[in-house]
């Protein structure tokens, strides 16, 4: 008997064991097709949707969005503009960098020290004068010559320092013009680029199928779709048709549509010191320098 119960167990056991990788198969066939199930809803969704026309306001909110496209070629092309005017404020010829250095005030900025030396010159003079010859006129005369000699040499010297540095300040000027134009130029060249892209996308819009805004009409866009959310029209065409009666009989100061307008903008912060990339550039090297090196 005990024999017997044992070969039951195992048979049962083995059965069992036998029914466990066909639940697992049972439960893996279920994900399967809910996968397919969940995935074949998606799919007739997506064709539902594509099957869906778009409403007429929807229609018309698309063709408004392409017009604010359109218009921020124009935006773009305007601030690249300004950011020229801008920078032109900052190229200057010698004749400006001389007013604004003034020597001449530069020069007097010294003058007392050019007392000072003068005073020390014809006192230093008249006494060593006067302690060799005991002579009050003689040393008297040789320490105004001193003084007047040594205010003259301080005049060349502060002279020459200070027309160095106006010659110093002429130099990195032209070096500004020359860092302001290279920026000027990448500025045109952008701008030849922006309105390429500008005349490509009016081509565009004239050719596309859902645009149903007329081109001559794109500056009121906002108008139009304003007519179709008031309850005004209720299609694209219709709401073209009422701009177009209210431009035949003036009366657009009434269309209080959003406009387009220009923005006051602070110049520099918008466009930065353009000096700051010249200032840190490297500084090209002269013919002295290099000649110096070698």
């Amino acid at each position: 008997m005990a024999e017997k119960t044992k070969l039951d167990k195992t048979e049962i056991t083995e059965k069992t064991e036998q029914a466990k990788p066909e639940v697992s198969e049972t439960k893996a066939e279920n994900s399967e097709t809910k996968t397919e199930k969940a995935e074949k809803k998606l799919e007739e969704k997506v064709e539902k949707s594509e099957k869906e026309e778009p409403t007429e306001i929807e229609k018309m909110k698309h063709s408004v969005d392409y017009c604010h496209r359109y218009f921020e070629f124009d935006e773009a092309i305007e601030i690249n503009q300004q950011n020229r005017e801008y920078l032109k404020k900052y190229i200057h010829d010698d004749t400006w960098v001389e007013q604004e250095f003034d020597l001449n005030s530069k020069i007097m900025s010294h003058k007392k020290n050019f007392i000072i030396v003068a005073i020390v010159a014809f006192l230093l003079f008249t006494m060593i004068i006067f302690a060799v010859s005991a002579s009050v006129v003689i040393g008297f005369i040789v320490g105004a010559v001193a003084g007047a000699v040594s205010l003259f040499v301080a005049y060349l010297l502060v002279s020459r320092a200070e027309k160095g540095n106006l010659d110093d300040a002429k130099r990195h000027q032209r070096e500004v013009n020359d860092g302001i134009k290279e920026q000027m130029e990448a500025l045109s060249e952008r701008e030849r680029l922006l309105i390429s892209q500008k005349n490509n996308y009016y081509k565009a819009l004239q050719e596309r199928k859902d645009f149903y805004i007329p081109i001559e009409h794109i500056e009121r866009a906002d108008d139009i779709l304003k007519f179709m959310t008031d309850g005004d029209a209720e299609t694209c065409d219709d709401a073209v048709g009422i701009l177009e009666q209210k431009l035949l009989m003036k009366e657009l100061n009434s269309i209080t549509g959003a406009r387009i307008t220009k923005k006051t903008i602070n110049e520099r912060e918008m466009f930065g010191d353009p000096l700051e990339k010249i200032n840190h550039a490297p500084k090209k090297k002269g013919l002295m320098s290099k000649l110096s090196n070698k």
